[in-house]
């Protein structure tokens, strides 16, 4: 098969915008509320990268648009879990910002509980919360998606954090709530009408009349 070298710029682009970040990064999206707040939108995000030195590094960032800020608005708390044949983790694994902690087999409200929290304090929030997993050789990505352990009024989910001092949204007065999910989040869509975009202009050159 002749592939023309007009098209091989719009190949490298799609790989580019295909790839994942770094040496291999998932994200998923918290789209489940408790606190009576409405679920269906994302309105948090877990990115998980393998930074490729047995470190996995955690970030969790409020969607744009989905809170109003108010006082020490951030993410106060976040769980996971281990995946069966995932390294064994103790406090000492975590690489946690100033003022956060770590506890193990700890309750998110309404998401059930997880295998491991870390946790801030009103004054410590942040959006985003970046923490890292260090020693963790052999892991993979999938080491960190399983499910919480039941009660979960909410439902059982991947993952689930704890939003707190926003403005409470019409008809609520809740100022804080705990968001779960385990919904992988695709590539964004801004890339997909790139991309999109890209192979109809190579379409185009390709039957200019010569």
């Amino acid at each position: 098969m002749q592939i023309h070298l007009r098209w091989l710029w719009v190949l490298a682009l799609a790989g580019a915008l295909c790839q994942p970040v770094g040496a291999a990064t998932l994200s998923y999206g918290l789209d489940q509320a408790n606190s009576g707040l409405p679920d269906g939108a994302v309105s948090v995000t877990v990115t998980i990268a393998d930074s490729g030195d047995n470190n996995i590094v955690f970030t969790i960032a409020t969607s744009p648009g989905a809170f109003t800020e108010g006082i020490n608005f951030g993410v106060q708390s976040f769980g996971f879990n281990l995946a069966a044949g995932a390294t064994p983790l103790s406090a000492a694994n975590f690489l946690l910002p100033a003022g956060w902690t770590v506890a193990s087999s700890k309750k998110q409200n309404g998401f059930g509980r997880f295998d491991w929290v870390v946790s801030g304090s009103g004054a410590s929030r942040l959006d985003p919360l970046v923490f890292t997993i260090q020693g963790v050789s052999g892991d993979t990505l999938a080491s960190y998606f399983a499910l919480s352990d039941a009660p979960a009024s909410e439902g059982q989910v991947a993952f689930a954090a704890h939003v707190a001092g926003f403005v409470p949204p019409a008809g609520s007065g809740a100022t804080s709530a705990y968001y779960g999910g385990s919904t992988p989040v695709p590539l964004p869509a801004a890339a997909v009408l790139m991309l999109s975009g890209l192979i109809g202009f190579g379409s185009l050159i390709r039957r200019r009349p010569r």
